[in-house]
């Protein structure tokens, strides 16, 4: 059964995502800051990270990223962020393990389907 960190600042969003993934039949953790990100990705070794773009601040989750890329953590992030600010992201993020991104809200069928194509490769 495949592991999967969600980190996101929305508990709603996490509570939500965690069962959605569940009944997909992952195993789902979270974390609400980067640095509760960070230990969980490093001490549960995830096999994918949900990150959402904009944690506390705009650039939360990119610097995020970056810092798990920089520590050696290689885990497939799929990048997280909101409809109406998708098409205005212009991040760099070649330095960081970004496999997929997806807009919030979540259609179930098709982040399942993102994971475990993924995982299964």
């Amino acid at each position: 059964m495949a592991k999967i960190l969600i980190i996101d600042d929305d508990q709603g969003f996490i509570d939500s995502t965690s069962q959605m993934l569940q009944k997909a039949g992952f195993t789902v953790s979270g974390a609400g800051t980067p640095d509760e990100g960070l230990s969980k990705a490093q001490s549960e070794k995830p096999d994918l990270i949900l990150l959402d773009v904009t944690l506390k601040s705009p650039e939360d989750g990119i610097l995020m990223g970056k810092d798990l890329f920089n520590k050696g953590i290689k885990i497939p992030i799929i990048l997280l962020e909101n409809v109406a600010k998708a098409a205005t992201f212009s991040h760099d993020t070649s330095d960081m393990s970004i496999e997929a991104y997806a807009e919030k809200p979540l259609d179930a069928d098709k982040i399942v389907n993102k994971i475990n194509a993924i995982i299964n490769r």
